[in-house]
């Protein structure tokens, strides 16, 4: 039996139904592109907002992928294209930091064209920094001028004294015109205290300039400034991401313990806070190698100035701490400094006149031995440092020379004349040939009178006072037959 059709109800179409149904497909469209926008906006506040984080968390390897993403989401974010000039600057890639502010110059929409012309004098000045003759860097230095002079900013006045700074690393240090750009920048930084308004509406960035100038142009002046070492460490505070303020401000804690008399009271009382620093150096650089790998060298300066300041002042059990770590690492042992340090505190006890016998000749026992390990110093046969291998081998005559005194040893002068020899074969000097000649005279020997001859030669191209008294009493020596 067959299965009747089914009566359907045929569609119709009236004006209600079609007005219904285009009114769906428009709210479908609708809610499409308000999704869109959505996910767009979603997008780019999520990109900005990772940029942030990474840029003020010192991230920043991770910045530059974050604002290019942002400007992918949308090309008119000038804050991001702004930062992302910025980043670009500080990674070295100046090109693409110059491609962006002057895209941020051409947009009509934005305001900030001071900002970008300033940005554009940092790029310049560092691909100054970049050339190393000075003939390719002074056109960028004046471009650089320019720019920061037409951004009009009140960084823009640090900034010219940043391109007075460059000129005269560049073309030679001048003591005067290093004291003129600090009493400049001086200047700035007393309208910024004096003046509420100005000095709060001046950029970190800008107060970082300003104490890294001021650091610099007072170091420039000459000898250990306390004054630039306190610029430093201001300018360390403001911007702590920044290694260099850093490396800076330790340096001069290095000098000021090499260069300065402390007694070794007053060193037992820095010694806790200088451990800290020094824990502070290592970890750091070995922690944060990425942002903060630049204070590795810094931490063997200061460790070696400490324990030179400590040797010095005969504080043994702390020189022998300090350069304990130094000497268990064997890339610094391979390095010529921590030998010239042991070397130069054996050197003070071993020419004390008022050793005894006993002392001095332990003392020179002592001195021969951090010579003779020096020699072993890997970095000490480089070509570049045959004037210090000439002074070890001569340093090891003087040794011999005092050992044959004190012990009567005259086969020990054999040995000093030999050292004496060799460190003359790699530079001529007076003091090998007065030295040679004292022996022989002492001894009697025939070629006496042809090193006297020598020495004196040599006396002649030596400009110093204490040469000119040295000759005199060599002369007065021989005359007297040696005695």
């Amino acid at each position: 039996m067959a299965i009747p059709a089914l009566k359907t109800k045929r569609t119709e179409w009236t004006r209600t139904s079609v007005i219904q149904m285009c009114v769906a497909g428009i709210l479908v469209l609708l809610s499409l592109v308000l999704v869109m926008v959505a996910v767009r906006r979603f997008g780019l506040k999520r990109s900005f907002a990772h940029a942030l984080i990474y840029y003020h968390s010192n991230r920043v390897g991770n910045v530059i992928p974050a604002l290019t993403d942002t400007l992918e989401w949308d090309e008119g974010h000038h804050v991001a294209r702004e930062l992302l000039a910025k980043a670009c600057a500080d990674e070295g890639k100046l090109d693409q930091a110059e491609d962006h502010y002057r895209r941020l110059l051409e947009a009509s929409d934005f305001d900030g064209k001071g900002i970008a012309l300033y940005g554009l004098g940092v790029v310049a000045f560092k691909k100054a920094e970049r050339e190393k003759e000075w003939k390719a860097a002074e056109p960028l230095v004046q471009q650089a001028r320019k720019y920061f002079a037409d951004a009009k900013l009140q960084e823009s006045e640090i900034a010219l004294r940043h391109c007075d700074i460059l000129t005269l690393v560049r073309t030679g240090l001048d003591a005067t015109k290093a004291k003129t750009a600090a009493e400049e920048l001086e200047k700035i930084l007393n309208r910024l205290v004096t003046d509420r308004e100005k000095g709060a509406a001046i950029s970190r960035e800008g107060l970082i300039d300003l104490y890294a100038a001021l650091g610099w142009s007072t170091a420039m002046q000459g000898g250990l400034s306390t004054e630039a070492a306190r610029y430093f460490r201001t300018c360390f505070q403001y911007g702590q991401g920044w290694a260099l303020p850093r490396v800076n401000m330790v340096y001069f804690e290095a000098r000021r313990f090499a260069e300065t008399d402390i007694s070794l009271e007053d060193l037992r009382k820095q010694e806790r806070s200088m451990d800290a620093l020094r824990t502070e150096l290592r970890t750091l650089s070995k922690t944060r190698k990425e942002v903060h790998g630049a204070l590795e060298e810094p931490w063997l300066q200061y460790t070696m100035a400490g324990s030179l300041a400590f040797g010095r002042k005969k504080g043994t059990d702390t020189y022998n701490r300090l350069m304990y770590e130094i000497r268990q690492d064997e890339v610094l042992q391979a390095r010529v400094e921590p030998h010239l340090v042991d070397t130069v505190v054996a050197y003070e006890p071993a020419v004390d006149p008022a050793a005894n016998r006993m002392q001095r000749n332990g003392s020179i026992g002592w001195f021969g031995s951090t010579l003779r390990t020096f020699q072993k110093c890997e970095q000490l046969a480089k070509p570049e440092f045959a004037s210090l291998r000439a002074a070890v081998l001569h340093n090891l005559g003087f040794v011999f020379e005092h050992q044959a005194v004190i012990n009567r040893q005259d086969t020990a002068y054999d040995d000093a004349i030999k050292h004496f020899k060799q460190a003359l074969e790699i530079e001529e000097s007076y003091e090998g040939d007065r030295n040679i000649a004292v022996i022989q005279k002492r001894r009697n020997k025939p070629d006496a009178q042809e090193w006297l001859d020598k020495a004196l030669r040599a006396a002649e191209k030596r400009p110093e006072a204490w040469v000119k008294q040295d000759v005199e009493e060599l002369k007065k020596f021989f005359a007297e037959g040696g005695s």
